[in-house]
């Protein structure tokens, strides 16, 4: 063979080289930063402002983690979160509630009944009535969800 002849094989095997690169997405190309409405959406969320759950005396201190008007049922849904101290503490019912332990372990007292909770339980109560509840250890967080009417 000739030096002119493997020069052109030389530069074929390149070029096709170069288009199997191009084109199986090995290209050369620097990827560039996502422009802002293609850049991951923060999720993080502020930190709710606990405060005194009224009528608990301050021992129980509570924030409001989602609320959403449903005007065709006349009603507002509330999500809140509270912490429950290591001492014997009511909580008063306004409406029924679905009440579900998040953290720590408690007993709950509710119509003369005692239970023992752990994070994952769940139970109702009825509105009107009292819990009382009292953490195990340091403390335990409750999440409340319940429906208030807006037309009483």
């Amino acid at each position: 063979m000739t030096n002119g002849l493997k020069d052109k094989q030389n530069w074929w095997v390149a070029c096709m080289f170069l288009m199997a690169t191009t084109l199986s997405g090995c290209s050369p190309k620097t990827e560039r930063e996502p422009s802002p409405s293609q850049a991951p959406v923060s999720t993080r969320h502020a930190l709710p402002k606990f405060t005194p759950v009224p009528g608990t005396g301050n021992a129980i201190n509570g924030a409001t983690l989602f609320t959403v008007a449903l005007p065709d049922l006349g009603s507002t849904l509330r999500i809140r979160t509270v912490t429950i101290p290591p001492q014997e503490v009511d909580l008063p019912i306004s409406s029924e509630m679905l009440l579900e332990v998040r953290s720590g372990d408690l007993i709950t007292v509710t119509e003369g009944r005692q239970n023992e909770r752990q994070p994952g339980d769940m139970w109702l109560a009825i509105k009107g009535s009292r819990v009382r509840m009292k953490a195990l250890h340091e403390l335990a967080v409750v999440r409340l969800i319940d429906l208030v009417s807006t037309t009483e």
